[in-house]
């Protein structure tokens, strides 16, 4: 069996093993993130982040969407 989950994360997964994959990963992130291509997506999101905050703001300013059955 394994070990038990890691109550100080959400997925069970132990810190020490987050940790060691965040510092494999990050170097590769923030190398895309550099680029072009990186910069490019990065602006979609953000303006998709930011139209979806319209969106909840929109709707929590009309009150809650009850849907008929």
């Amino acid at each position: 069996m394994g070990l038990p989950p890691d109550p100080n994360t959400e997925c069970g997964i132990p810190e020490h093993v987050l940790e060691s994959i965040a510092r494999m990963v990050l170097p590769d992130i923030i190398a895309f993130f550099e680029t072009e291509e990186g910069q490019k997506e990065f602006e979609e999101w953000r303006q998709a982040q930011e139209l979806l905050k319209q969106q909840d703001e929109e709707q929590s300013e009309c009150g809650p969407v009850i849907e008929q059955m």
